[in-house]
Formats: structure tokens, C-alpha cells, sequence
């Protein structure tokens, strides 16, 4: 199914998912990663923040590697 966007969308309740391709897959794990090591530069956050804006399957795929880049560490926390 087409979102209005003219990308390709899964409906999941009353919520349009944005397709993940896997290059957007990997790119968001590379954000993840890099804004997650060292502390990030101003320029890197800026960088981040255009590349979600982008699409909604950036934002999405981002925001899905973040939560589980957490929900690693929560593992590596209690074992």
C-alpha cells in the first residue's frame, strides 16, 4: 500500500509504518552507533536529524535501532 508520501507503508491499527529497506536499515544503525559511542558533535546531531527528516522510513528506522541499542544495554546492565 502506498502512504500519502508515495512510499510504501504497512497499516498497523489507525498508524501507517513506513518499509524499511535494509540500506535505511543500516544507515540507521550507524547513527545509532556513532551518536551513542563518544559524545556527538553539534555537527553530527544536525547531520542525524536531516537524514531522519528526510523520509519517514529514516525516523522510523531510527527510532527503532534506538530502542534496541537500549534495550541492549538493559541486558548487558543485568547479566
Amino acid at each position: 500500500m502506498n502512504g500519502v508520501d508515495g512510499r510504501d507503508t504497512h497499516i498497523a491499527g489507525a498508524e501507517a509504518i513506513p518499509t524499511v529497506s535494509r540500506c535505511v536499515a543500516a544507515e540507521a544503525a550507524i547513527w545509532v552507533t556513532r551518536l551513542n559511542g563518544k559524545p556527538p558533535t553539534v555537527r553530527q546531531l544536525l547531520r542525524c536529524l536531516a537524514w531522519q527528516a528526510r523520509s519517514p522510513s529514516h525516523r522510523y528506522a531510527y527510532e527503532r535501532t534506538q530502542t534496541v541499542w537500549k534495550a541492549m544495554g538493559q541486558l548487558r546492565q543485568r547479566y
